[in-house]
């Protein structure tokens, strides 16, 4: 996952009392997991400063496994432990398999240790041990007049705060979107609502929100899904002359609702009922109010969705 602003703070890591709180957590929780990961990152971050340079300086493979396996089941996990299953790389990120207890869940950081656990920037070790959240609490999340792919009356509705120009969000789009409309938004089960959250150091995303509402404005929910797929199939190249290029294709001509910036405080609206709603980074998914973070694997969500499901039946 991608945060909303870079995080340039000390990292202060005190491994005693943070291996006493995580003790006496449940081992079989993704959020514990989740924060348990981001201390391996400060791993790699030693890794790097001892070798003189942070930006850019690659790790290897071998070293991220052993320096994961020694860390975690030497300081954090007092019984069991972790093995890294397999660590590989692809258009410069990492992604390593992780089995904890029999489960295997995966994480995902740059080749310089800067992002993990989908992509999340590192973050006070302390606060992250401290702000663990729990699969009962419930946001408060409107839909707004927002874009809606599915059933309008089923059970689950699916918030996302997204950036067209995230990583993370085109990983979701990928992999893990197709599987929830086959086997939720198709049979009417659930219904996927799309909120803009465009991070600012993503030069194009604003515009690119903005042109996904512009051709809603022309076309309806069902034009706007179509852009929505374009633009992140052609997540590359998000520049103002393509974005037009792509809405054309469509048969939609927005040239002067881009250029006049009508759609922006529609945007910037979204931006901040997110904002509100505890987003900091992309993409970030409220299943019937529970939070979801990061590019998680299908199986999460899908675990979520039942569980949504089965609680709109009682």
């Amino acid at each position: 996952m991608e945060e909303n602003q870079a995080n340039n703070d000390t990292i202060t890591l005190n491994v005693k009392p943070v291996k006493n709180f995580l003790t006496k957590l449940p081992k079989h929780n993704w959020a514990v997991l989740t924060y348990i990961l981001i201390i391996i990152v400060v791993i790699l971050l030693i890794i790097n400063l001892n070798s003189g340079d942070f930006t850019g300086n690659v790790i290897s493979e071998k070293n991220i496994a052993n320096e994961i396996e020694t860390f975690v089941n030497t300081q954090l996990v007092e019984e069991g432990g972790i093995l890294v299953e397999s660590i590989t790389e692809e258009s410069g990120i990492y992604t390593a398999l992780i089995n904890l207890e029999g489960e295997t869940l995966p994480i995902y950081f740059t080749r310089d240790g800067k992002f993990i656990t989908q992509g999340r920037p590192l973050q006070s070790i302390l606060e992250a041990v401290g702000n663990i959240p729990t699969a009962t609490e419930k946001t408060e999340v409107t839909a707004d007049d927002d874009a809606v792919k599915g059933d309008l009356n089923a059970p689950v509705t699916i918030i996302e705060f997204s950036d067209y120009e995230c990583p993370f969000c085109n990983k979701f789009y990928l992999e893990t979107y197709p599987q929830i409309v086959q086997n939720y938004i198709d049979t009417g089960k659930a219904k996927i609502i799309f909120r803009d959250f465009p991070l600012s150091f993503h030069q194009n995303a604003q515009k690119a929100s903005e042109a996904a509402e512009c051709v809603r404005n022309q076309g309806g929910d069902e034009a706007y899904w179509k852009m929505h797929d374009l633009l992140f199939e052609n997540q590359a190249d998000l520049s103002l002359e393509k974005i037009k290029s792509l809405s054309l294709s469509l048969g939609y001509n927005i040239d002067s609702c881009l250029d006049s910036g009508e759609m922006e405080a529609e945007v910037l609206a979204d931006l901040e009922a997110g904002s509100l709603a505890g987003v900091s980074g992309t993409p970030a998914f409220f299943i019937n109010g529970i939070k979801i973070e990061g590019a998680q694997p299908y199986a999460n969500f899908e675990a979520a969705i039942e569980a949504a499901l089965t609680e709109s039946q009682i």
